[in-house]
């Protein structure tokens, strides 16, 4: 399975729970990538930090519902 592009196999068992945590590894490699590039943390940024963990542990939360 290549990380760039994966490709699934949509009888897979574990297709769509898969799909939901990868969705959720690339949100947090994207607020990593913002955070790493930010030398002091402001309002704005920790507001920005903030809503983008809600998303990620809410994806986490519901990925097996």
């Amino acid at each position: 399975m290549n990380n760039e592009n994966p490709q699934t196999d949509p009888s897979w068992d574990y297709y769509i729970l898969w799909h939901k945590i990868f969705q959720a590894k690339f949100k947090l490699e994207k607020m990593l990538s913002y955070i790493s590039e930010i030398e002091y943390a402001t309002e704005e940024t920790d507001k920005s930090v903030d809503a983008d963990l809600a998303v990620i542990t809410n994806l986490l939360k519901t990925a097996n519902d």
